[in-house]
Formats: C-alpha cells, structure tokens, sequence
C-alpha cells in the first residue's frame, strides 16, 4: 500500500494524517517539501501531521495524548525524482522541529518500483502550487489515471496539454 499525493494543497494532503506511518508517500520533492514546511510552521496537532508523528497513547478517559519525551516518527517518502532534493533539504527534512524531541524515520529516497507495488507513470501538471502531479497506475483491468485538480489555463500549461496527448 500506499499514497499517492499530486500535489500539496490541503485538501489532498490533510487526510495523510489518518493512515499509518508506515505507509510512503508517493510524490514530487516539491511537494513533499511543501507538505513539511506547513507541518513545521502550523499549528501542532493530530490532523497536521503529514510528514512526521508525535505518538499518541490513550488516557484514562480515552482521549489521546501526544507521549513526552518519545521520539517523532517520519513517514516515508517517495520522490518521484531527486531533483532538487539537494543534501541541505535532506539534513531539514531528518532533523527534528523541537529541541526537547529527536526525530526517527527514513530519509526521502527516490521511488522505484518493486514487488508488490504496481508500476507507477508521472507527469508534471499545471497548478497554483508547485511540484503538481499526475499519476497512472498499473491495475489487472488496465491502467488507472489520476490528475489531482488539473488545469490548463496557468504559467504550466503546457505540462497539462502535454499529459494529455
């Protein structure tokens, strides 16, 4: 399994926060990026956590609480290319928001297809924001296309009509 992100907009990243940790994200280094740095400045809390985890451990009245002094765990994710995933934004991304808190998880790496996983094509797309993508995915019925909010009317437009032909 995993999560394919088209682009950074919350309403594509914010439900990231509600699958396991353990799933990768599959996506652009711009909007994986993106996605840290408004987790990073936002506000603290469960539904903003799209890149990192504070594990949480239930209270006696049931609600949830973020465990003290337990290291942050990183989702992994997928970049779909390493450009321009340069070291400076590999050291950002693997080091911890808080001075009280490590934080433990995989590196971003470059997405190869493997057993298991189905074979993924991308393109870059027109967007408001950048690093938007759009997907196929290989599927035993054939291949299954997402565009995420696809536009042709920006600087980028191009890239949409492009993935159209």
């Amino acid at each position: 399994m995993l999560v394919l992100l088209s682009h950074a907009h919350l309403d594509h990243l914010g439900d990231i926060a509600l699958i396991d940790v353990r799933v990768p994200v599959v996506t652009t280094p711009e909007s994986a990026v993106i996605a840290r740095a408004l987790q990073v400045t936002g506000q603290p809390g469960f539904v903003q956590e799209w890149c990192y985890i504070a594990p949480r451990e239930p209270q006696e009245n049931g609600l949830l609480r973020s465990k003290k002094k337990v290291k942050y765990l990183g989702w992994p994710y997928w970049l779909l290319t390493m450009e321009p995933m340069d070291e400076e934004l590999r050291t950002w991304w693997n080091t911890s928001p808080a001075a009280s808190r490590d934080l433990e998880g995989p590196a971003p790496e470059v997405f190869v297809s493997q057993e298991g996983i189905p074979e993924i094509r991308w393109w870059p797309v027109d967007h408001s924001i950048p690093g938007a993508a759009a997907f196929a995915v290989a599927t035993e019925v054939g291949w299954v296309a997402y565009t995420g909010d696809l536009r042709f009317h920006g600087g980028q437009g191009a890239l949409s009509r492009r993935l159209m032909e």
